[in-house]
């Protein structure tokens, strides 16, 4: 079996991965071990109100790319697409925003939509699934695009990310 996807990993995080052969895999692999508690830290750091998860994201990023990597690896990839760089670099812009400004929660309507990995809330995670979502080139879901534009790309993320932080830092 190959790694585990963004989401079956938020999944193991929350002790919510149904799948037996990707449980299974989870228990055998250091690496998606390695992953899914990144993804445990950083749920626990917004949980709890952390105002710096700068560090959770970096651990959390690294983790995902080491995963990424031996993958490529694995595959035998040698060469990136160049629109893969500039998809990562919105994450990371959008990431940035999350860091720098104080986490929000939309209103109930709003979540439901926007609840890209269905936690129950929407916040940063859901940009950031989207954003690797897209980055590793993983098949786009149409509840991916939350601009209603018919085409899922950096704008979705961006609009994610907006839309649980403010500059002003004013709760809605």
């Amino acid at each position: 079996m190959s790694h585990l996807t963004d989401l079956q990993l938020d999944a193991l995080a929350a002790d919510e991965l149904e799948d037996a052969a990707a449980l299974a895999h989870a228990h055998d692999c250091p690496t998606c071990a390695r992953v899914a508690d990144q993804f445990r830290q950083l749920r626990a750091a917004a949980r709890d109100g952390a105002t710096d998860i700068a560090a959770g994201i970096e651990a959390l990023d690294a983790a995902v790319y080491d995963l990424a990597e031996e993958t490529a690896v694995r595959i035998g990839a040698r060469r990136r697409a160049p629109w893969r760089v500039l998809i990562a670099a919105a994450a990371l812009i959008a990431l940035a925003l999350a860091v720098t400004t104080p986490w929000q929660h939309a209103g109930p309507g709003a979540a439901a939509r926007n609840d890209i990995n269905a936690d129950g809330r929407q916040d940063i995670l859901d940009a950031l699934v989207v954003a690797r979502g897209l980055a590793a080139g993983d098949s786009i879901q149409t509840r991916w695009d939350v601009t209603d534009d018919g085409i899922v790309d950096h704008r979705d993320v961006d609009s994610l990310a907006r839309s649980v932080v403010s500059m002003s830092g004013a709760a809605r």
